[in-house]
């Protein structure tokens, strides 16, 4: 069996998400380009020279590391399924250097939503929609539910129940519940009062075209980060307030991978705090 044919059963049989699914078929796509292109080639030395050629073409450590492990992952399905009759053994570790998280304070997002009610730029060229039509609503709903981009754009008429956003996460599987303010349910309202199919955004936006609305907004008024900061400010504002409260919002089992990728520490009041220089 092919490299590409494995990765199609797998993701078909434990029905992944669109962009791990994206992310593994990459994966799948380089290792066949450096010789490892079916099932029947796929060894510790092979794969350690996978990533021997990856880091020798400076690909970064992390995207190294994510490579190994879904390159694993397969490897490990495709013996359970006896598709190779050689386990994955000892492929060598690549560390991954992640960089501190940073995210927005509140006074930054006050001014976002402030820019954006003011925006008058169009979401695209064909749309009659304004990024003030639908950059506010997306702020307070991202940020008091801190979901993920792709649960908040195909948000619909259906996941709003008894002043709550109730969603099945696209890339887990688990079911999220966020009891919403006031102030967001009339964003909610105004979005659902101009949308002609129940939807909030994708009436009017197709997923890119949400990406490049995000970053030129972004952009226009020099805020610094990307979308996915505003997952990680609505996180940090919560364990700044409450302490290991953001792994709960997040539904993350290991506490530690909410302090590596989501708290942005220069937000939080520091654990053990210096002394002061005296001089």
């Amino acid at each position: 069996m092919t490299i590409l044919d494995l990765t199609r059963q797998y993701v078909a049989t434990v029905n992944a998400s669109r962009s791990y699914t994206s992310s593994l078929t990459r994966t799948a796509r380089r290792a066949a380009s450096y010789g490892i292109e079916t099932t029947c080639q796929l060894s510790d030395k092979s794969v350690c020279k996978f990533l021997d050629c990856l880091q020798a073409e400076q690909y970064s450590d992390t995207t190294v590391h994510n490579m190994r492990r879904e390159l694993l992952t397969l490897w490990r399905y495709a013996y359970l399924r006896n598709l190779t009759d050689r386990q994955p053994g000892r492929v060598r570790r690549v560390a991954a250097r992640f960089a501190p998280p940073e995210a927005w304070g509140k006074n930054e997002l006050r001014r976002m939503y402030e820019r954006a009610r003011e925006d008058i730029t169009p979401v695209s060229i064909t749309s009659k929609f304004a990024v003030k039509d639908v950059m506010p609503g997306w702020l307070m709903l991202g940020y008091e539910t801190a979901a993920r981009f792709t649960d908040v754009y195909e948000a619909d008429q259906q996941d709003f129940r008894r002043e709550c956003f109730v969603k099945r996460a696209a890339k887990t599987g688990k079911v999220m519940v966020w009891q919403l303010s006031a102030k967001c349910l009339r964003e909610v309202e105004g979005l659902l009062s101009r949308s002609p199919d129940g939807t909030l955004f994708k009436h009017c936006l197709t997923r890119r075209r949400a990406f490049k609305m995000w970053r030129g907004f972004l952009d226009r008024h020099n805020f610094r980060g990307t979308s996915r900061w505003l997952r990680r400010s609505a996180a940090t504002a919560l364990e700044a307030e409450e302490p290991n409260a953001a792994s709960v919002l997040l539904q993350h089992s290991n506490p530690q991978l909410v302090r590596r990728h989501y708290l942005d520490a220069s937000l939080l009041a520091p654990a053990h705090r210096p002394p002061k220089f005296v001089g």
